[in-house]
């Protein structure tokens, strides 16, 4: 953010500097990786900065659900490494839980309505689904860095209280469509 856009009230500033980690935004004198404004030309090398914003792009939404659902439920003092972030997107299943809880009720366990796999596609289907649970962690290592900085984790790396009460806010605004009224 500019100077002159930085909101006077503390809590709006703090939930816009959250909202942009999961939204990163470049400023105008960028102009591509590794380079500014009247820089030369990009060597195929990305700086630390560009590989940070690269990862944190790279994680989906479903992921970001997961990791905040995971966050908001638990509350302060979960566990919120890079590691326990990956393994919370690993475990995500928004249809657990009781019937309707968080979505539409699952079918009785009486009906028969089964999905028939062929036997030959097993192991191309296990390939496809296969969860990279060490590529997940290095997404979120920058989410983490920025958190901490942010106060939302601890240098224990557990959500805070701030965190508990600002993660998912943010993520609603990363969220909320562009015409929508913002509170």
């Amino acid at each position: 953010m500019r100077p002159d856009e930085l909101p006077d009230d503390d809590a709006e500033l703090w939930l816009r500097l959250a909202a942009g980690v999961a939204s990163p935004q470049g400023s105008d004198e960028w102009t591509g990786p590794g380079q500014s404004a009247g820089d030369g030309e990009f060597d195929g090398e990305l700086n630390e900065t560009d590989t940070a914003v690269a990862a944190i792009c790279a994680i989906d939404h479903f992921d970001w659900l997961a990791v905040i659902t995971a966050l908001a439920t638990g509350g302060p003092g979960t566990p919120a490494s890079a590691a326990h972030l990956a393994a919370y997107v690993r475990d995500y299943d928004p249809d657990d839980g009781e019937p309707g809880e968080y979505g539409p009720a699952e079918a009785d366990a009486d009906d028969d309505d089964y999905d028939v796999v062929d036997l030959d596609d097993l192991d191309e289907l296990d390939d496809e689904d296969e969860f990279d649970e060490l590529t997940m962690e290095g997404l979120f290592l920058p989410v983490t860095s920025l958190w901490q900085v942010l106060g939302a984790i601890d240098v224990d790396d557990c959500l805070t209280r701030l965190g508990w009460w600002g993660l998912p806010e943010a993520m609603r605004r990363v969220w909320a469509h562009p015409g929508g009224a913002q509170d």
